[in-house]
């Protein structure tokens, strides 16, 4: 794990590692990283601190630990794991050593936890990752490369996306379930707030867990859905870009295409032109 960083958007992972053996960190090992840490502890016993919080060990975790911080094995007995160092620069970490650290990311602030329990299916899928990245670091060759760095990115999501701990679980129901509604009824004359009440929780707290998770207000992430739906009708529908905008959840066509040429830098008009066939 001693390859030199570079300035890129991309995470370069710098080895990915799995381990299983009989532990004896008695007294505790202390380790200061000088590069991220994605991992997931699948059977420990003992203790473990990361940054100044002790794991609690029992179940599976997945775990997250910025460059910088300090971790101390004190595990004991049989245990297994799998790691990835990794450096990102596109990604900044504030971190206090706290159960919670700000990740700043594509122009967005999220919350992020340090570790999360895992169980069930979602432990098999995160191995399964790791498994994957290796084999793909492991080639050193230029695909292999950029296979491990698309892993690694979705390792990334696929930790972000586990529910945290039970302190704060129903509330990550209720967002999963206000995801859910706004996903399919994104382009529909409905709103926020009434999405909200139908995933049972209310608009405030729902703004705050929609902004602590994602870096955004949930109507700015419905806008960008309704977008999305826009380009592809734009795309490959017979609409015309007026009936696509009332389509999608714009009364006002003027408004949507200055807004869909912020998106994706070309006007609704031209993304027609370019992507539609011709009628026959």
């Amino acid at each position: 794990m001693a390859r030199k960083p570079k300035s890129q958007s991309l995470p370069e992972p710098l080895g990915v590692v799995h381990t299983k053996r009989l532990f004896n960190c008695d007294p505790p090992i202390r380790y200061v990283h000088n590069e991220h840490i994605i991992s997931i502890l699948i059977e420990g016993t003992g203790t473990y601190r990361s940054g100044n919080c002790v794991l609690p060990l029992g179940r599976p975790l997945a775990g997250l630990l910025p460059a910088g911080d300090e971790d101390i094995n004190g595990l004991v007995g049989p245990g297994e794991s799998w790691f990835c160092g990794f450096h990102w620069p596109a990604v900044s970490f504030k971190s206090d050593g706290s159960r919670e650290f700000q990740m700043n990311a594509f122009g967005k602030s999220i919350v992020v936890p340090r570790f999360k329990q895992v169980t069930g299916a979602d432990v098999t899928r995160i191995v399964q990752q790791f498994s994957r990245m290796k084999s793909a670091f492991d080639r050193q060759d230029v695909s292999g490369a950029i296979l491990a760095r698309s892993l690694l990115m979705e390792t990334f999501a696929i930790y972000l996306d586990l529910p945290d701990d039970d302190s704060v679980l129903v509330g990550h129901r209720a967002l999963a379930r206000f995801c859910e509604l706004l996903q399919s009824r994104s382009c529909d004359d409905i709103t926020i707030e009434e999405i909200a009440e139908q995933a049972g929780i209310t608009a405030d707290h729902l703004r705050e867990l929609f902004r602590a998770r994602f870096g955004m207000r949930p109507l700015e992430y419905r806008t960008g859905l309704r977008l999305a739906r826009a380009r592809e009708l734009l795309s490959e529908s017979t609409m015309n870009v007026k009936e696509v905008a009332h389509k999608v959840g714009f009364s006002n066509a003027l408004y949507f295409s200055r807004i869909f040429k912020q998106r994706f830098g070309t006007s609704p008009s031209d993304t027609v032109r370019r992507f539609r066939m011709p009628s026959l």
